[in-house]
């Protein structure tokens, strides 16, 4: 059977984190695993990848060391196990095309009108720049663009708790063998 791995990212303040939090919630995951620098929590085989401290804005793959790129490789290519994660640190083409011949791969986009993005930056009060933010959003058009990802592709965009929740038990259902 081919491991499966739910790969979420987005431009800042779409809700990658929380709908990771409502994934995690769903798992209950346990026990906590570290692979060289790569750092996350397992359940049932399943390996979240990323850090989540309660009550922090930003978490996931984004709290792993810059320099998590050569483990992240290394476990990807054990496949010891299905595998999530969201962030801007692991979402990225290479990544994303490195997955499609070990895993069944769904990737998903999160996407948000600019008006619900500027309220949620100001709500969680963070910093990142125009140029930051900006860069961010060449990168995931680069992806969407993608002809060999794009099969793997759902976009979603979650205004509410409820969409979050609902997506988040999408998830668990399609992980969780």
């Amino acid at each position: 059977m081919k491991m499966k791995c739910v790969a979420i990212g987005g431009v800042p303040a779409t809700g990658k984190t929380t709908l990771m939090e409502k994934v995690m919630f769903n798992l209950n995951p346990k026990k906590i695993f570290k692979y060289g620098l790569l750092r996350g929590y397992v359940v049932n085989n399943i390996y979240i990848l990323g850090v989540y401290k309660k009550g922090e804005t930003f978490g996931g793959t984004d709290k792993l060391s810059m320099a998590v790129q050569k483990d992240y490789e290394k476990f990807i290519q054990k496949k010891v196990g299905h595998c999530i994660f969201e962030g801007d640190r692991l979402f990225t083409q290479k990544n994303l095309c490195g997955l499609l011949d070990k895993y069944n791969t769904k990737i998903i986009l999160l996407e948000n009108d600019e008006d619900t993005l500027n309220k949620r930056h100001t709500l969680r009060g963070d910093n990142q720049s125009i140029k930051f933010i900006k860069g961010r959003a060449t990168k995931l058009r680069n992806i969407k663009e993608n002809k060999l990802l794009s099969a793997h592709l759902n976009i979603h965009t979650l205004n509410t708790q409820e969409e979050s929740e609902e997506l988040a038990l999408d998830i668990c259902a399609y992980i969780n063998p």
